[in-house]
């Protein structure tokens, strides 16, 4: 009797661990590369959800303003970079990330689960331009715990004015 007892006390322990709503992260992102269906419980939204990365390119070699907003506010945001690194101090809003496989400053994420309706860095570029056939700047825009897109931007598609 005992034991069918603590089977069934067992049974309804694993029920609750696995049925239980998963709570967010409010103070940045948990991981450095997405907002995989292992944290999120879904995988990425199709399409960019109306976000958008907007890169304005400062004087020669300084750096560049890098914006990203969309037509609904977001509660949380990871942005990365190859190439750089975010310049201090960061808008109140987001902080840095460590990550294992980049360099210091690097990452980003925000603060709270507070709504905003767009997010503005600055990004500092290195002294050699040439290394900027490599730049990619990724961003992981989370509308909701549920709702995440994955947004990119490369010299390609926003080319510097000095090369």
């Amino acid at each position: 009797m005992v034991i069918s007892i603590l089977k069934n006390v067992s049974m309804l322990m694993l029920l609750a661990f696995f049925t239980s709503p998963v709570v967010s992260r409010s103070s940045g992102a948990g991981h450095c590369m997405s907002a995989s269906s292992y944290t999120h419980g879904k995988e990425c939204a199709p399409g960019d959800g109306g976000y958008s990365i907007n890169i304005e390119w400062g004087e020669l070699s300084s750096g560049a303003m890098l914006t990203v907003a969309g037509v609904e506010p977001f509660k949380g945001v990871l942005i990365y970079t190859s190439i750089g690194r975010f310049e201090e101090p960061l808008p109140e809003m987001l902080h840095f990330k460590d990550c294992p496989d980049r360099l210091p400053h690097q990452t980003v994420t925000h603060n709270s689960p507070v709504s905003k309706s767009s997010v503005g860095l600055s990004l500092l570029l290195p002294e050699d331009l040439s290394v900027l056939e490599e730049f990619t700047v990724n961003v992981v825009v989370l509308k909701d715990y549920d709702t995440w897109f994955w947004l990119n931007a490369t010299l390609q598609e926003h080319p510097h004015p000095y090369l």
